[in-house]
C-alpha cells in the first residue's frame, strides 16, 4: 500500500513540476515578446493606428486562449475593432482612387449579402443568439479589412507584417509542442482550435514567412525565418490535413516559379519532382493520411470505393448540389448545418459543407457565390500588379507573398470552408486591404516615373526601378 501511495504522490509532484515549468515558459514568451514588440516599435516607428493593429494581429492567435468575453460576441476582438474605428480619425484619409475603392465596393457589397443570409438564418432553427455570435466571427475580419485601407504608411505596413510572422510563430510553436506531446496518437488542433483550420493558416501564411525570408530579410534574421518555416511545416504534418499539406508544396513552388528568378522557381520544380518520384521522403505521420485505410462504397458514382473521409465529403456536395437547387436564394447564414442531414445521409463530422464556395452558394445563394469570386479575383488581381509592377521591393514582394497566399487560400477551400473562421481568414482579408491602398500609391506616388524609367532586374530578379 505505501508502494502505491509513494507513486501516487511522485505523479502529481511531477504534474505540479511540470505546471510550474510550463508557467515559467509562458512568462518567459511573454517577456520575450513583450521585448521584440518594443523594438519592432523602435525600428519602424509605426502610427498609433498602425501600432494597435499590429498589436491586434499579434493577439489574434490567442484569441481562444485569452477570449476576456463581456458578453454574447462581445470580447478583446471586438474591442480592438472598436479602438481602431476611433483612431482612424487619427491616419489620413486615403484619396478614393481606383483600386481600393474597387476593393471596398466589393467588400461592402459581400458584407450586404452577408446581412442578407443573416437575416434569412434569423428564420432557421439555431437560436439568435448563437446566430448573431456566429455571425460576428464572419463579419470581423471583413471590418478589420475595410479598416486596413487606411494602413498606407510605409512604417505601418512594415511593422504589421512583422507582427503578422509573430503571430506565425506562435502558432508555430504550439502546434509542435503538441505534435511531440499528442500528435503520434491524434491529429494536433494547436491554437487554432481546429485540425484542418490549423493546417489551413499554415499552409496559407508559409508564403508570407518565405517570401520576408528570401527577398526582405538580411543575416540572422534569415536564419530566424527559416527555423520559423521549419516549425510551420512540422506542424501542418501533425495536423494530418491532407488538403494542407497538398497546398503548402504548390503555392510555395508556385511562388518561386513567378518570382523572376530562375534558379528559385528550378528548385521548386524539382522539390516535386523528387516527392513524387519518392514520396516515401516524406513524414510517416504525412504518408498515413494518405493512405486510404477504411473505405466505403458511394452508389451514386457506380460503387466507387473511397476512404471515408473522401466519401463523405462527395456525398455532403451532392446533398449541397440538391438544397441549391431548392433555395436559389440560399437557405441563410449558419443553416448548412441544421439543413444538410434532410438532403444527404451524414455522420456528425461530415455536416459541414467541405467546401466554401459550395458553402457560400448554398447559403447566401448564387449572387452570394457570384461575389466572392469577384472579389477573390480583385485581391488576385491587386497582389499579382503589385508583384509585377510595384517599383519599390517591400511592395513587390508584399505582392508576391500575398499572391501565393491566395492561390494556397483558393484551394484549400476546395475541400474546407476556412474563410469564415476568423483565425485563419483575417490576415488575407488585412493583407488584401493593404495591397489595393498600396496598389493605388504606387500609381499616384510614381506614374511619371514608371513612364520614364526603364525596369530592371535587382539581385532576386524582381523589377527595380532606380
Amino acid at each position: 500500500m505505501m508502494c502505491v501511495i509513494c507513486r501516487d504522490c511522485g505523479r502529481t509532484e511531477n504534474r505540479s513540476r511540470r505546471r510550474h515549468n510550463i508557467m515559467y515558459l509562458r512568462l518567459l514568451a511573454l517577456s520575450f515578446g513583450t521585448v521584440l514588440i518594443g523594438r519592432l516599435i523602435s525600428v519602424f516607428r509605426p502610427s498609433l493606428y498602425g501600432l494597435t493593429f499590429g498589436l491586434f494581429l499579434v493577439y489574434l492567435p490567442l484569441v481562444d486562449r485569452i477570449p476576456l468575453n463581456i458578453a454574447p460576441g462581445v470580447n478583446l476582438v471586438t474591442i480592438f475593432l472598436i479602438a481602431l474605428l476611433g483612431l482612424q480619425f487619427t491616419v489620413a484619409r486615403p484619396s478614393p482612387d481606383l483600386h481600393s475603392s474597387a476593393f471596398r465596393k466589393l467588400l461592402l457589397v459581400w458584407l450586404a449579402v452577408g446581412v442578407f443570409g443573416f437575416l434569412i438564418g434569423l428564420s432557421g432553427s439555431l437560436p439568435p443568439t448563437e446566430l448573431f455570435v456566429l455571425f460576428k466571427r464572419w463579419l470581423d475580419p471583413l471590418l478589420f479589412s475595410l479598416l486596413a485601407l487606411r494602413l498606407v504608411r510605409r512604417e505601418d505596413q512594415q511593422f504589421l507584417l512583422s507582427c503578422m510572422l509573430i503571430g506565425y510563430t506562435l502558432v508555430s510553436l504550439q502546434g509542435v509542442r503538441e505534435g511531440f506531446d499528442i500528435g503520434h496518437k491524434v491529429r494536433i488542433a494547436g491554437l487554432i482550435g481546429q485540425p484542418n483550420e490549423l493546417g489551413a493558416y499554415l499552409a496559407m501564411y508559409a508564403p508570407i514567412v518565405l517570401v520576408t525570408l528570401l527577398f526582405l530579410a538580411k543575416g540572422v534574421m534569415r536564419l530566424v525565418l527559416l527555423g520559423v518555416l521549419a516549425l510551420g511545416v512540422m506542424a501542418l504534418v501533425y495536423t494530418g490535413s491532407r488538403a494542407s499539406l497538398l497546398a503548402l508544396p504548390l503555392s510555395v513552388c508556385v511562388m518561386l516559379w513567378m518570382s523572376g528568378r530562375g534558379s528559385y522557381g528550378v528548385v521548386g520544380v524539382l522539390l516535386v519532382v523528387v516527392i513524387a518520384a519518392f514520396p516515401g521522403l516524406l513524414p510517416e505521420k504525412a504518408i498515413e493520411r494518405f493512405e486510404a485505410a477504411d473505405t466505403m462504397s458511394i452508389p451514386d458514382l457506380g460503387g466507387v470505393q473511397l476512404d471515408k473521409s473522401a466519401a463523405s465529403r462527395l456525398v455532403v456536395w451532392q446533398g449541397a448540389l440538391r438544397m441549391i437547387s431548392e433555395h436559389p436564394l440560399g437557405i441563410g447564414l449558419e443553416q448548412f448545418k441544421q439543413q444538410i442531414h434532410n438532403y444527404a445521409d451524414t455522420h456528425e463530422y461530415a455536416l459541414d459543407a467541405h467546401n466554401y464556395y459550395l458553402l457560400a452558394w448554398a447559403e447566401l445563394g448564387l449572387i452570394g457565390l457570384f461575389v466572392l469570386l469577384f472579389l477573390l479575383y480583385r485581391m488576385l488581381a491587386n497582389a499579382w500588379a503589385l508583384a509585377k509592377h510595384a517599383p519599390d521591393h517591400f511592395m513587390r514582394s508584399l505582392g508576391l507573398g500575398l499572391w501565393a497566399c491566395l492561390i494556397a487560400t483558393l484551394f484549400v477551400n476546395c475541400f474546407g470552408s476556412r474563410l469564415m473562421d476568423i483565425h485563419v481568414s483575417t490576415y488575407l482579408w488585412v493583407l488584401s486591404a493593404v495591397a489595393a491602398g498600396t496598389r493605388d500609391a504606387v500609381y499616384e506616388e510614381e506614374g511619371e516615373t514608371l513612364t520614364v524609367v526603364e525596369p530592371l532586374r535587382d539581385q532576386w530578379g524582381l523589377r527595380s526601378y532606380s
